[in-house]
This record gives structure tokens, C-alpha cells and sequence, in this order.
């Protein structure tokens, strides 16, 4: 099984702190697509990435993803990779030039009947546009970050995650709600109902779980009951993928 997950690269900057002088500041790659690819290799081969990275982080990006297949990642010469920063969870700033120049051209090289495709809305809504017109084996669709860009008459064949807010905008299968859980089918999936320190992120490895466990033939209640539990568990951490390696 191919899977290939649509969206962004970003260097993410996650600043925690009180005081200037006393501050937790964590430097490392993020964004959807790449944080879900991230967790797909654990349980697929064939992962691949459709995006864009500047030639600043190319290399160290390559060297420390080596599982995730990057056939389609394009580097640029131009743009500098996509920043996100945040200051105690609320951000503070996101830089996202190069995924909005990034162009998918075609994916007529891409057996879509096939595969499985995972859409975020970190892409331009042309791409979008170009990823939506593919018939694919198993659409997944993440709402976030910018769910206006998701036109619903190419969506029926999609299941589609979201939050809250973005569950106002676009209709979605699931709607997760942060410590409080998830809900699919009108029934609350718990979570501790505890608020911890490093939530960012999260969302992606609820998705991620959630879809490599449907992938897997695991039942979709159980699918989402999975997933609320793991990415419960990593919200305890800022360094999210050093914990996933001893959980999953």
C-alpha cells in the first residue's frame, strides 16, 4: 500500500516561558503532513511526502527522515522552509511562503486507484484542487489549517478530521476536541480531561493513529479510541517522536 500525505514542512520554534530569562525553547521539524508521514513509517513502507523544503534544511531533513520517501519533495533554491513559532502554545507567527509558490504539477505518475491519499490545507488551493480530482483508493482529509480553502462538493468521498472550528467551516467525520477527547457518530471518545503543557501537535498524531489503524482493518470506534489515547499521552511532551518510538 502506497500513502501519500499532501501539505507542509515546517521548521518549528516552541517557546515556553514565564520570564525571557528562564524559557524552555524547542527547535524541530513540524507541520501536518510531515508529522503524520512521521508516524505512518512505523506501520507502512511505502510513505511519501508531497512538499517543499528550502536548501537551508534539505539535508538534515533527508538524514534524519530517511523511511519517509521523498520522490515527490521538491527543494527550493528561492524560498527559505516554512516557519511556525509559538510562544506558550499560542503562535506567534508562521512563515509559509514556500508552500505557496510549492506547485503540484501532475500526478499522472501516481496510480491513485490504488493509493491512499492524506490532504492537509497547508497547500495552495490550486493544489488542492489537483489532489482532490484524483480518484483515489482512500481519501483522508485534515481539515486544518485553513478549511475555507476545501471546496464540499469534492469532498464526498473523503472522511474529513477537524476541530472545532474548523467542524464549523467544512463538515467533518470527526471533530476532535483537544483534552476533552474526540467525537465520531455523535459519541464522545473521552480523553483524562487533562490539560498538559506540549498539546501542539497533537491533533496530526490523532490523525495519523487514526488512519494507520483504519488502514490496518482496526474497527473506526476503536480507531478513534487509539487515537485519543496516544495523542493524550503526547501531549506530556514537546519532543513528540521520541516518545511515540516507545509507545507504539
Amino acid at each position: 500500500m502506497n500513502i501519500h500525505f499532501f501539505g507542509g514542512i515546517f521548521r518549528d520554534t516552541l517557546i515556553y516561558s514565564n520570564e525571557p530569562h528562564n524559557s524552555e525553547v524547542y527547535d524541530l521539524f513540524g507541520g501536518s503532513a510531515f508529522n503524520m508521514a512521521s508516524i505512518a513509517v512505523i506501520f507502512f513502507e511505502n510513505v511519501f511526502l508531497h512538499s517543499s523544503i528550502g536548501t537551508e534544511w534539505s539535508v538534515s531533513f533527508k538524514k534524519e527522515n530517511q523511511r519517509i520517501r521523498t520522490d515527490f519533495l521538491t527543494v527550493s533554491e528561492t524560498f527559505r522552509t516554512a516557519r511556525f513559532i509559538s510562544v506558550n502554545n499560542e503562535v506567534l507567527a508562521v512563515d509559509r511562503k514556500i508552500l505557496d509558490q510549492y506547485s503540484i504539477d501532475e500526478l499522472s505518475n501516481i496510480d491513485s486507484e490504488s493509493d491512499v491519499a492524506v490532504l492537509t490545507t497547508e497547500l495552495s488551493k490550486k493544489n488542492i484542487q489537483t489532489v482532490l480530482s484524483k480518484k483515489w483508493f482512500k481519501l483522508f482529509i485534515d481539515a486544518g489549517p485553513r478549511p475555507y480553502l476545501i471546496d464540499i462538493k469534492d469532498i464526498e468521498d473523503a472522511f474529513v478530521l477537524g476541530n472545532r472550528k474548523e467542524a464549523s467551516v467544512v463538515n467533518c467525520d470527526i471533530i476532535k476536541c483537544g483534552h476533552n477527547g474526540a467525537i465520531y457518530k455523535n459519541t464522545i471518545f473521552s480523553s483524562d480531561n487533562i490539560i498538559y503543557k506540549y498539546p501542539i501537535g497533537c491533533g496530526d498524531i490523532f490523525d495519523a493513529i487514526f488512519i494507520c489503524a483504519v488502514l490496518k482493518g482496526i474497527p473506526y470506534d476503536q480507531a478513534v479510541r487509539n487515537a485519543v489515547n496516544v495523542a493524550s499521552i503526547c501531549s506530556s511532551v514537546p519532543e513528540k517522536n521520541k516518545l511515540l518510538t516507545d509507545i507504539l
